[in-house]
Parts: C-alpha cells; sequence; structure tokens
C-alpha cells in the first residue's frame, strides 16, 4: 500500500441507487453527445454545400460541379444540371439559411 493513501476518504459503497442514477446520467450524456454530432454533420453538409455554390459562381459552363460530392441534393436535383445551377447560384444565391 501507498504511504499516502488512507481508507477513510475513499469513495463510498456502491449501491443500486447510486448504479442506477450513474446510468441515467450516462444516458442523458449521450443523447446530447448524440444530437450534438448530428448538428455538427449538418453543419458541415451545409458549409460544403455552400463551398461549392462559392466555386461555382463563375462556371463557365453553367453547371453544378461539386469537389464534396453533394452538390446537387433535394428536390432540385431531379432537373438538369443548368437548372441546378441557375437555382441554387442565381435565385437562391442571395438567400442563405
Amino acid at each position: 500500500m501507498y504511504a499516502d493513501y488512507q481508507r477513510e476518504n475513499s469513495a463510498p459503497p456502491v449501491t443500486r441507487k447510486a448504479l442506477a442514477s450513474l446510468h441515467g446520467r450516462v444516458i442523458r450524456a449521450q443523447a446530447v453527445i448524440n444530437r450534438c454530432q448530428c448538428q455538427w454533420d449538418d453543419l458541415m453538409l451545409r458549409v460544403q454545400a455552400l463551398q461549392d455554390e462559392l466555386d461555382n459562381v463563375d462556371n463557365p459552363q453553367r453547371s453544378l460541379v461539386g469537389g464534396s460530392g453533394n452538390a446537387c441534393r433535394g428536390w432540385v436535383s431531379r432537373f438538369s444540371p443548368t437548372a441546378n445551377w441557375y437555382w441554387r447560384i442565381k435565385v437562391r444565391g442571395g438567400k442563405r439559411g
């Protein structure tokens, strides 16, 4: 045993009630972590989409070329690449949010 270790200062005994409380706190903490991870992932997808739009503003071909692989998402992706370009760059370009 270590010289500075004292049995009186050790943790209280583990009870069923303490374990149940700890389990609830772990579940709540995991939910917060999962929520933050989803929010981060969504934010990164939005950033990539905005970066793709910024990269395509001066595209002479007037079609979306996505470096991140998500240039054509959502209902607009059913239309031609030129229609997507006009929608995302010219029509919706000033409306972020």
